[in-house]
């Protein structure tokens, strides 16, 4: 199972901001292809909206939508991936 994904508590649920969000994973990482549907089902059944929901395998296209989507105005992105990841990213933040 994903560590911080399904695991909140029922009462925690509530805390989670309703804006809607987009969801990208790198499907390259070591588990992104197989952990992108259940991130995805798990955000939708907290009651986060997910406006968009893509598992990428070029990374250069998953940093293209990650910087377009906070261009965009979306306070929520969901981003799964590795260190690698995480690490290109951390620049648009």
């Amino acid at each position: 199972s994903i560590p911080f994904l399904g695991t909140q508590k029922e009462d925690n649920r509530q805390a989670i901001k309703r804006s809607p969000g987009v969801l990208f994973v790198n499907a390259k990482s070591r588990r992104g292809e197989e952990w992108f549907d259940h991130a995805h089902e798990t955000l939708r059944s907290m009651g986060v909206p997910v406006e968009r929901a893509h598992a990428f395998r070029e990374p250069k296209a998953l940093m293209t939508a990650v910087q377009k989507a906070i261009i965009d105005g979306y306070k929520e992105v969901y981003v799964g991936g590795g260190d690698g990841t995480f690490g290109s990213i951390a620049q648009f933040l």
